[in-house]
């Protein structure tokens, strides 16, 4: 049996219901094909339109629900702003220098 580390890891990061109502269904479907199938470019066709239909419908899941940002957006945008602001900082503080 093949290792599928990547997809492994893919799923934990997707959000838990995305996870359970899309992605594992279908990657049931795409080992149970690749089993009476003997896998080949099909397979992994099949592997690539799932990381992209995943990374299209559920990572935005992740910023946004229920009409609002998540927590992990508010931290991101929290973040941002803060690296923005001591850019800024460094900036000023280097104008007044005077070089």
């Amino acid at each position: 049996m093949r290792s599928y580390w990547f997809f492994r890891a893919f799923a934990r990061i997707l959000p838990r219901e995305f996870r359970e109502r899309v992605f594992e269904p279908a990657w049931a479907d795409i080992l149970l094909d690749e089993h009476s199938a003997g896998g080949g470019p099909a397979s992994f066709r099949a592997r690539f339109v799932l990381f992209l239909e995943c990374l299209r419908l559920g990572i935005p899941q992740m910023v946004w629900q229920h009409g609002r940002l998540t927590l992990l957006a508010r931290r991101g945008v929290v973040a941002a702003a803060v690296i923005v602001g001591l850019m800024l900082l460094m900036r000023v503080r280097y104008a007044n220098q005077g070089y």
